[in-house]
């Protein structure tokens, strides 16, 4: 078993992954869903994702999670992306820009959680309750199939 082992691990402690030279770092919640630490893909991407974006009222519930942690200043809050809010986060920023490291979180996502169900939202695109779709990202495609 190694440190990025999620059997061997406690599950309050991120998984440390790389993306590049980057390190990023990666919870897995209580439905076995990988979520992104936002600041970690921000460092990443090499820029800051709005919280215009993040916070927006159209940004499913299911694409993001808020961690709150005791550190030395106090109760810090810390933002994670699921699979499906780091390609919507990116795709709303910079589409271009992102796909390499949208790319990469669909393939980590995939090797974490490779018994996802297909219809799981914070896991892949899905259809909407009125049978639309998301708008096509470039290259990259998260959609189950």
């Amino acid at each position: 078993m190694t440190p990025n082992d999620p059997s061997a691990r406690n599950a309050a402690d991120p998984l440390i992954l790389s993306f590049l030279n980057y390190e990023i770092q990666v919870f897995i919640d209580h439905d076995g869903v990988p979520l992104f630490v936002l600041q970690d893909i921000e460092t990443a991407f090499g820029r800051t994702i709005p919280e215009r974006i993040i916070n927006a009222p159209s940004f499913p519930s299911y694409a993001k999670r808020v961690l709150s942690e005791e550190t030395e200043d106090g109760l810090q809050d810390i933002t994670l992306l699921t699979p499906f809010g780091l390609w919507l986060a990116l795709h709303q920023t910079d589409a271009g820009r992102g796909q390499r490291l949208s790319a990469w979180g669909k393939k980590e996502a995939r090797r974490l959680y490779p018994d996802a169900d297909p219809k799981n939202p914070a896991m892949f695109i899905t259809v909407g309750a009125r049978g639309e779709m998301p708008p096509r990202p470039l290259k990259y495609s998260g959609r189950a199939g």
